[in-house]
C-alpha cells in the first residue's frame, strides 16, 4: 500500500534503504520523515503517551508548519465583511478596492466615476467586484484571498 506526504497527501516514493530515515515527497518538496509516513486512508502512527507512569514525549505534529505557511501565503488578514460593505455602499468610487490596496485600479474608479457614462460603468464593476467578494474569490494586492469574514 502506499505511503502519502501528510502535507500534500502525494504518494511516497518508497524508501532506497532500511536505514533511510527520511523521505523526500516529489510534489511538494517536504522532506517526510519515514515513521510519519502512513497508508492512504489512515492517521499516522502516532504514539501514545502513558499517562499512569508521567512519560510524555514530544512528538511533532506533521502538518502544523504546512498549514500555517499555507494560510499565511493564500488568505489575506483583511476582513471579508469590511470588504463587501465597502463594495456595496462605495463601491462606485473603488473604495473595496483601496482598501485592498489595489490602489491603480481603485484611483481609476474614482476618476471614472465622476462622468455620467462613468458611474454606469463603475456600478456594474463594482456589482461584480462584491459579488465576488461574497463569494470569497476577490483578491488583496498580493494575490491573497479575502475570505476571513
Amino acid at each position: 500500500m502506499p505511503n502519502n506526504c501528510p502535507g500534500c497527501m502525494a504518494p511516497l516514493p518508497q524508501p532506497e534503504s532500511s536505514s533511510q530515515i527520511n523521505i523526500s515527497c516529489e510534489y511538494c518538496g517536504r522532506v517526510v520523515p519515514v515513521e510519519f509516513s502512513y497508508p492512504l486512508g489512515q492517521p499516522p502512527n502516532i504514539p501514545s503517551i502513558n499517562v499512569q507512569s508521567g512519560n510524555q514525549s514530544y512528538y511533532p505534529q506533521p502538518n502544523a508548519a504546512v498549514n500555517s505557511s499555507v494560510f499565511n501565503s493564500t488568505i489575506s488578514p483583511k476582513s471579508r465583511l469590511g470588504a463587501a460593505l465597502l463594495a456595496f455602499f462605495l463601491g462606485i468610487f473603488g473604495a473595496h478596492r483601496f482598501y485592498a490596496g489595489k490602489t491603480g485600479s481603485a484611483v481609476a474608479m474614482l476618476v471614472i466615476s465622476f462622468t455620467f457614462w462613468g458611474l454606469l460603468v463603475t456600478s456594474i464593476w463594482a456589482l461584480i467586484d462584491f459579488i465576488t467578494i461574497l463569494a470569497g474569490a476577490f483578491a488583496d494586492k498580493e494575490s491573497r484571498k479575502i475570505v476571513v469574514w
